[in-house]
């Protein structure tokens, strides 16, 4: 029993890694990596310990929660979801799928980009649970506000809020300002793992990081959770 359950598991990540190649994503994401180690290459030295932080910032959380939302619009556009939970796929199976999935190419993308800006010069735990931790937030929401839009328009306008709490907490981190307000930022641990995966950190704000990270991911799972249930239960009548 548990072994059919792996099997099917592994067929529904797979279904995953095939949906997301078809339509172009790993073509869209060499192309920012592609650009990314342009923009590296011709930044001095200096610069690249401030800037670096906020490329990844970008490609784990922002690109991730815009790319899983890209993803739910072309699947309901589709209709696939409703077929998928006509099946014996879960909730819970669907959306670890797509965390998963976009996770590893997340850390695949964020190391690589690494690599090529510091060499060796770096704390991979550190940059490991950045990425590993920022990628499962950000999917985890985007998925809780894509099952939502009917239209990338709508995802977009409901994007705002997000970008905009993104955004703040990782240039608060770069710039090293210190203000206890950011410690409310839902992203600001995720932006000190990213800077720490460079220059280090502190422990309390380490035990911060991960600690006000994995409650955000719990918090955005049950909402993309619920979100889903209700979708699917409107859409298909209780199928699921």
């Amino acid at each position: 029993m548990m072994m059919q359950y792996v099997f099917r598991f592994a067929g529904v990540i797979k279904n995953d890694f095939l949906f997301q190649t078809r339509h172009g994503f790993y073509i869209l994401y060499l192309v920012i990596v592609v650009m990314y180690a342009l923009i590296l290459n011709w930044m001095p030295e200096v610069l690249k310990l401030h800037v670096l932080p906020e490329l990844l910032f970008i490609e784990v959380a922002l690109l991730g929660y815009i790319f899983v939302g890209a993803i739910l619009l072309l699947e309901k556009d589709q209709k696939l979801i409703e077929y998928l939970f006509v099946t014996t796929l879960s909730i819970q199976e669907y959306i670890i799928s797509k965390a998963l999935t976009l996770m590893v190419l997340s850390v695949i993308v964020g190391f690589g980009i690494t690599f090529f800006a510091v060499g060796i010069s770096f704390y991979p735990g550190l940059l490991a649970a950045a990425i590993l931790l920022g990628s499962l937030f950000y999917t985890m929401l985007g998925i809780a506000l894509g099952v939502r839009a009917k239209r990338l328009n709508g995802y977009i306008l409901l994007s705002f809020p997000v970008l905009f709490a993104a955004v703040i907490p990782m240039v608060a981190a770069v710039a090293d300002v210190k203000s206890i307000i950011f410690y409310f930022f839902p992203g600001y641990g995720v932006a000190l793992l990213l800077r720490g995966a460079l220059s280090g950190i502190s422990g309390f704000d380490l035990a911060y990081s991960i600690c006000s990270t994995i409650l955000c991911i719990t918090a955005s799972g049950v909402i993309a959770w619920r979100q889903m249930q209700q979708y699917v239960l409107k859409t298909i009548g209780g199928a699921a």
